[in-house]
């Protein structure tokens, strides 16, 4: 699956450069030197690649990473978590604002308020 859409129009909706790259450029060099020596950790003398097969618990792992406060290691899981997930899902971005998937997401916190008790409570 293409991590982008292919309509020219759309793909102007991702400003990779300007919406994301200018905004984060520490933190994205940050990730990226994290990625490169986990690989020399855990696949030493092999190219940069993620070996997904090795760590598949990525949110437990970043829970603990925000404990111990690593926060390069925090990003980098929750990186991995939403890859897979959107992977997993065949969605790209742009289907998460879709105006079924807005009021499946309802139907879930309605049905959670009303077990909760919180039903009319907009708090």
């Amino acid at each position: 699956m293409n991590a982008l859409p292919t309509d020219s129009q759309e793909r102007k909706t991702y400003p990779l450069y300007r919406g994301l790259f200018k905004y984060f450029p520490r933190a994205l060099a940050a990730i990226a030197h994290h990625s490169w020596a986990n690989n020399e950790k855990h696949n030493p003398g092999e190219p940069i690649h993620w070996s997904r097969e090795k760590s598949s618990d990525h949110l437990d792992c970043l829970l603990r990473h925000v404990i111990e406060e690593d926060w390069e290691a925090v990003a980098w899981r929750a990186l991995a978590h939403l890859e897979l997930s959107l992977e997993d899902s065949e969605l790209t971005p742009t289907r998460f604002h879709s105006p079924e998937l807005t009021a499946h997401a309802q139907e879930i916190v309605d049905r959670y308020k009303e077990r909760m008790g919180m039903e009319g409570n907009d708090e």
